[in-house]
């Protein structure tokens, strides 16, 4: 892959600056993504689409310079260094876009009922394909310019492969683009109108204050409103100001148990209708005592 007339130094002089700039950039995301995590939902949907994007371009670019250094290649097998050292930066962006970008769309797992009606989904997927559609089409016109242009003028030499081998590794990368997020755009449409409507996000986060098992608590929540729940379990509610003078010092009551029977669905019901028309980034949702419900908006910090 390297130019085996080139000094060992020269070969590794930028090694060093690469390694620093990676690792420093690890850092930050890192950072940013666990920050990112305690946020509501739509900052996390913003971070999780921007690092999609980033890692797509990483791996568009990637696709585009391999193809143009393995077209130069074979066009001429003599190439020197530097068609090789183009392969293996294509070869490194590719290594490093394409894993992230996995690890962040998930291309494999289908995205939960109340991901297809994000707006920031479809106009992600939207701006992908048609960016890169432009861009094919534009690399089409000048893919062929360059045949007119080889066939129109033969005394300039040079092979058609040099001439279009950089347009055509652009046309790969924009087209595979576009084709994949089209055809995922269709699919969440299809997906979107099989299932039905799906009740619009206007809550960011839930935090559930109750009885019972925290899993269950928690599933039933995500399925009425959609949004990130953390479950506080208590075990027995007790006034706070039970030892004030006047007061006197008994329980408030046992909380009622999501889990017995015929609780989860009471719970959803209820919660549902009590969250109808209430838009925040938090929600505090309090059951109990009994089967007390009490629904607070928090404000945003």
């Amino acid at each position: 892959m390297f130019d085996r007339t080139d000094p060992v130094s020269e070969l590794v002089d930028s090694l060093g600056t690469a390694l620093a700039a990676g690792a420093v950039g690890s850092l930050v995301w890192t950072y940013h993504r666990t920050v990112a995590l305690h946020r509501p939902e739509t900052t996390r949907q913003a971070a999780k689409l921007v690092t999609t994007g980033v890692a797509l371009a990483a791996s568009a670019t990637g696709i585009g310079v391999v193809v143009n250094s393995v077209l130069g290649i074979a066009a001429t097998p003599l190439a020197g260094g530097g068609t090789r050292t183009l392969l293996l930066g294509g070869i490194s962006s590719l290594a490093v876009g394409g894993p992230l970008w996995w690890f962040t769309w998930k291309p494999g797992i289908p995205p939960e009922p109340t991901e297809l009606g994000r707006r920031g989904r479809r106009v992600f997927l939207i701006a992908v394909f048609g960016l890169s559609a432009v861009v094919a089409v534009i690399t089409l016109l000048v893919i062929g310019y360059r045949v007119f242009e080889f066939l129109l003028d033969g005394l300039t030499g040079g092979s058609l492969v040099d001439r279009i081998r950089a347009a055509l590794g652009l046309l790969v990368a924009t087209g595979l683009a576009a084709g994949y997020h089209f055809a995922v755009w269709r699919h969440d449409r299809a997906r979107a109108a099989a299932l039905g409507p799906v009740r619009q996000r206007t809550i960011g986060q839930v935090i559930v204050v109750a009885a019972g098992d925290p899993q269950l608590l928690a599933r039933v929540a995500a399925e009425v409103t959609g949004a990130a729940v953390t479950v506080w379990p208590v075990t027995v509610w007790i006034r706070a100001d039970a030892d004030s003078p006047g007061s006197a010092a008994r329980p408030a009551g046992q909380p009622a148990d999501i889990a017995e029977e015929g609780a989860p669905g009471e719970f959803a019901e209820r919660l549902s209708r009590a969250l109808e028309g209430i838009t925040a980034d938090r929600v505090l949702v309090v059951w109990g005592p009994g089967t007390r419900l009490e629904v607070i908006p928090l404000a945003g910090a």
